[in-house]
């Protein structure tokens, strides 16, 4: 009787140590998870202890390297292609945005959303990451090279490997901004829209191009520029004047306008600028019924 009983206490004993077993836990660390025991008497254990998350890349572009015999430099080129591109057989518009390191991501996004609303058509976003922005961006220095490397190797090549337009944009802010001046006047025979923002240096162009400019473009040409009412003094008067100059020149086919934007600085006025900026460029446009 009482080998039994000892045994019967054993027997309880034993039980009650089977959910405690080190190996089990140490085999198996979600084993706790998949006890109800557990949970019931633990809510929270699943916080304490939660299963990994399945993760998958989320793909924003694709980029290629341009070998470019014009600056001797492989050049990264990163594409944003309007959504449905692979199924269809539209051709788009080609939008080239400067300083692409910093740029690329957000101005994509804001050719693509204008496009879901319907205010301007959905565009090819081509992106040049700087690799020496004060020297390639600089019109007296290797702005004029540069300048070809744009329009006879990138956009030949844009040509022949996507589906594109005529229909060409260049944007670039501050000194790219002041860049994207520079290619409307030297290079508006493969551009057609200059998204210009907060350009600092304008007053370079007064006596080399400002005034050079023929009475008549051969083909339309389109200029936007804005500046913050708040931005330094010491640009915000040159950018007044030089606009006011050139908005006063009398030029067939080309239309130009300039805003300066209150409340912003040089800082805050980029996304006012493309916004604004590519509904002007655009304001002729209209989706199709």
């Amino acid at each position: 009787m009482l080998t039994a009983m000892l045994f019967f206490f054993l027997s309880l004993s034993m039980s009650g140590q089977e959910g405690k077993d080190p190996q089990v836990t140490n085999k198996d660390p979600q084993a706790i998870l998949k006890d109800p025991q557990v949970t019931k008497k633990d809510p929270q254990a699943l916080q304490k202890n939660p299963p990994a998350l399945e993760k998958a890349p989320l793909v924003l572009g694709e980029k290629f390297v341009l070998k470019s015999e014009v600056l001797g430099q492989d050049r990264d080129i990163l594409i944003s292609l309007p959504r449905g591109y692979e199924a269809g057989e539209a051709s788009y518009p080609v939008h080239v945005i400067l300083d692409a390191e910093i740029t690329f991501e957000a101005y994509a996004g804001v050719v693509h959303l204008m496009h879901m609303a319907d205010q301007i058509p959905d565009a090819i976003v081509v992106g040049i990451p700087n690799i020496d922005r004060s020297y390639d961006l600089d019109f007296l220095r290797n702005g004029a090279n540069f300048l070809t490397f744009l329009t006879r190797e990138l956009l030949p090549e844009m040509d022949r490997s996507y589906r594109t337009t005529e229909d060409r944009l260049i944007a670039g802010y501050s000194v790219a901004g002041n860049y994207v001046m520079y290619a409307f006047f030297e290079g508006s025979g493969f551009f057609n829209r200059f998204l210009s923002g907060s350009p600092y240096g304008l007053y370079l162009f007064y006596n080399t191009h400002l005034y050079n400019l023929p009475d008549a473009l051969p083909e339309h040409r389109r200029v936007y520029t804005s500046m913050g009412s708040d931005d330094l003094e010491d640009q915000l008067g040159p950018f007044k004047e030089f606009c006011a100059a050139l908005d006063s020149l009398s030029i067939e086919g080309f239309d130009f306008r300039y805003d300066v934007l209150e409340k912003q600085d040089h800082n805050s006025n980029i996304l006012p600028n493309w916004h604004q900026g590519l509904a002007y460029l655009y304001k002729d446009w209209s989706p199709k019924p």
